[in-house]
This record gives C-alpha cells, structure tokens and sequence, in this order.
C-alpha cells in the first residue's frame, strides 16, 4: 500500500470512511497512525521508511513536497456546506462547548458571520478539491452513501489497500450508523459519540434546522462554495426556504402533502417536490425502494406520510407488512384486489386517499417505480403551495409538455405552470401534485 492521507471537511461523515479504512490499513502492516494534530509523526515515520496513514482537517500546503509524490495518496472528503453547519452545531451542544444561554439558531447566524472561524474551514476544502492529480481522490458524503461498501471499495483500490469483497462488508455492516445507534438512518434517538458522533446520518437535515434567517445568511456567506460544489446553482434556495418558513399559511404541525401511487400492485401516498420530483426507474423492489430514498432525501420525515395499496394477488405482502413500521415516517397500507390494473387505477387512488391524514394539504399519485432524487424534496413542495389565495392549484414536476420549453436538456423541471402551454393539456404528467382542495 501506499502512504495514506485522509482528510475530511469537519462533520462531514469521516465516521463512514475511517473506521473501514484503518481497519484494513493496519492489517495492511501499517501501524503508524497519526491524528489530525499529529503532523510531525506522519513526517518523521515517513522519513524512517515506515508505512504511514495520517487522518487529518489542515489543507494541502502543510504536506510541502508530500502531495507530488507519487508514493502518497490522498483521499478527500467534503459534504453539503449547510449539513457540515448542523452536525457541528450540534456536535459542539453535545459536547458543552457552546454558551447554554443560546439558542440553536442563534449558534447558526454566529457560526456563519463573516467574522467566524467556521467559514475558513472551507478554504481548506476548496484547495484539496482544487487539486485534479493522479494521486489525490475526492468525494462528497452523498455519493459516498448511496452505497457505502462501493465507495470504500474505491477508496482502498486507489490507496492501493487490499481487502477481500467479503470482508469489506463484514467491517462496513460493523462499523454502519445503524450498528453503532441501534437505528435506521433518518429515526430520532440520541447522539452517539464515540471517536465519531453518530446523530441521524442523512443528508439534507439543514432544512429542518435552519429558519429564514440562518438560510439567507448562510447564502451570503457561503453561497460561493454551494455554487462552486455544485449544490445550488445560486440563492433561489435560501429564499425559497425562507419563505416556506415564514408561510402563515402552513403554520406548525400541518406541513403535509399526500400522495398516492398505484400502478399494477402498489399505491402509496406520500408528499415529494414536485419541481425536482421523481424520475420513473424500472425495478422489481417496488415500494421499498421508494421508500428508502424517501428516508435519505426528506427535509422532515414528521412533513408527509405514506400510503400504499397492495394487491390481495401479491404473495409477498404479508411477509413485507411487519417491515413498514420500521420506517421514520407515518405508513398507513390497504390490500385489496388489483381489480383490471390500469383501467381501475382510479380506484386504489380513490381508496388510497381515504386514508389521508386530516392535516394533508397537498396529496400526488405515483407508481412505485418513482423514486425521489433531490433532497429536501417536501420542504420544497411545501412551499410552492403557499402561492395560491384559494387554495386550488395543480404543481407540476416538468412542463407541460417538455419539449415546448427552450434548455430543456440543461433545465428539465421547473415549478412553473406556463399559460401558453393550454394546447397541450392532453400530454400526462405522471407526478403532479394537487391540493387538497383541488383533489
């Protein structure tokens, strides 16, 4: 194996990466480990001949002549600014490091004034993320997480570390967020600190945090960094979030949306951003995979609940029932015929929405085979539903039609319903969203 350097951005899922990592490292013969205040020791072991991995959140100007030699690598670690807020907010509360007297947001709007520490943490960031070198790997906590046991794979092929396929799922299963907490990625339950703190490991949980406020100085802060990492193209995010959170319209306790989908065997309900929404996927996983992206990408999973319909024909049902109460979400279910499929979709829709909680202000309809792609989707689709005085509208996830619509290939959805577009109601869209009322 080759020297190893890991760096990640503070509180931005080192916990995935680390354990893994040095687990096989040392079984590697290394076992010259140096932490993160501990530059010296990575110096003096490589100048002794020894194997060294060194863990560490300085940028890449203090390794000198490390970073061109070809016998280094350098593994990279950053994540969505605004998430890198929340874990270390709460991570300094939990450890009593923070001022009692203040409150959560009041830590945010510190943490982000141009005269913070916090902020230079990401010109370290931004000079690893610079670096396009053989020998230098970068990668966020989001693709990471997709599929934890495939992104250690990369990370030890190209440190060259070996380790069988076999035991590299062994040592992640080991070393998951659901191992260390006793609970599924997205559930409540209290913050796990070990060497690492363990507290909801999701992606997107800044927009359950953060009010108006934190949203819009964070974007004078730091929107640079979200453009140049690609998270949002510029600030329309910040003034959509503030001005879902100061909506009178959707006061506390009724922000739900409902959808329904059926197509063949299953009929959920469940509120996704219509804008961003979901790209139809073929799979034979059905519901569960749905639902699993809804786990990772929801804003607030107290937001929505879901609504799925099965077929008194599907063998699998009884066995998969038990499993929907283990979701972070509200799951309400009916099993009833499939009737002549497509042509009485109506009906398991119709049946489907009976169940709707009295709080849903917004309900949609997809088939299981959608699956959500963007975070924060409910935030999202709440928002958009304050713009309507009478309460009566329809939210489309694409244009009606598409290929009316110049950039389309760079542009595919947008929230905004056209009047030019009246020709072409024909054209289905297979995930809008209604109102309640609408509906």
């Amino acid at each position: 194996m080759k020297h190893v350097v890991f760096y990640n951005l503070p509180n931005a899922g080192a916990s995935i990466v680390m354990p893994v990592l040095e687990e096989f490292a040392k079984a590697a013969g290394c076992e010259f480990f140096s932490g993160p205040t501990e530059l010296e020791k990575l110096a003096a072991d490589v100048a002794a001949g020894k194997r060294a991995f060194h863990w560490t959140h300085s940028g890449p100007e203090l390794f000198g002549d490390f970073v061109a030699r070809d016998d280094f690598r350098f593994i990279c670690l950053t994540r969505d600014p605004r998430d890198v807020l929340v874990s270390h907010v709460k991570d300094a509360i939990h450890r009593g490091l923070c001022d009692e007297d203040k409150t959560e947001i009041e830590l945010y709007l510190e943490y982000v004034d141009k005269e913070s520490n916090f902020l230079d943490l990401f010109d370290d960031a931004n000079s690893w993320r610079a670096l396009e070198q053989a020998n230098v790997m970068n990668l966020t906590f989001e693709e990471l997480k997709r599929n934890i046991p495939a992104g250690l794979r990369r990370i030890l092929d190209f440190a060259e570390v070996p380790a069988t396929d076999a035991a590299l799922q062994e040592s992640c299963a080991r070393h998951s967020f659901e191992k260390v907490t006793q609970r599924r990625r997205g559930q409540m339950g209290e913050t796990v600190r070990t060497q690492y703190m363990f507290r909801k490991g999701i992606s997107g949980d800044w927009a359950n945090q953060f009010d108006g406020d934190v949203a819009l100085k964070f974007h004078k802060g730091l929107g640079g960094v979200m453009r140049q990492w690609d998270y949002e193209s510029n600030g329309e995010w910040a003034r959509t979030h503030a001005r879902y959170k100061s909506a009178a319209e959707i006061p506390r306790g009724k922000n739900w949306a409902t959808c329904s989908a059926n197509e063949t065997s299953t009929l959920y309900k469940h509120d996704q951003p219509t804008h961003y929404l979901p790209h139809r996927e073929q799979s034979q996983l059905g519901f569960a995979k749905s639902a699993a992206k809804l786990v990772d990408y929801s804003a607030d999973h107290n937001n929505f609940e879901v609504l799925v319909k099965f077929d008194t024909c599907d063998p699998k049902v009884p066995d998969y029932l038990p499993q929907l109460k283990n979701y972070p979400f509200a799951v309400k279910h009916i099993v009833e015929p499939r009737g002549r499929g497509y042509i009485d979709i109506h009906i398991g829709y119709t049946r489907a929405m009976m169940l709707a909680d009295d709080r849903s202000i917004v309900m949609g309809a997809f088939a299981d085979d959608f699956v959500v792609t963007q975070p924060n989707w409910d935030t999202t689709v709440l928002a958009e539903t304050t713009h309507f005085e009478d309460d009566i509208y329809m939210i489309h996830q694409r244009p009606h039609p598409c290929f009316y619509r110049p950039h389309f290939n760079e542009q595919p959805f947008y929230p905004h319903y056209n009047l030019d577009h009246m020709d072409a109601l024909a054209i289905i869209d297979e995930g809008p969203f209604w109102s309640r009322k609408a509906a």
